[in-house]
């Protein structure tokens, strides 16, 4: 799942245009919140190097900056 969650999040950031409506869990904090915890959940030896916790923090500030901007796009 740690996978299909990365990849919605690269679409959201990208193509998607920030639209939560896109994502597993239709929502910035649940997509990153389940994230953190199924990478916490996995033995240090199991943990996958295409993914680091540093990078879903990253995601998960980079996603709300995105959807802060597209809701200021909206209401303009």
């Amino acid at each position: 799942m740690l996978s299909r969650w990365k990849m919605d999040c690269e679409y959201f950031l990208g193509a998607g245009n920030g639209f939560e409506p896109h994502l597993y869990f239709e929502s910035v904090e649940k997509i990153c919140d389940a994230m953190e915890e199924t990478w916490n959940k996995l033995p240090a030896d199991k943990k996958p190097e295409w993914l680091t916790m540093e990078q879903i923090q990253e995601y998960r500030k980079s996603m709300l900056e995105r959807r802060a901007g597209r809701l200021a796009e909206i209401r303009r």
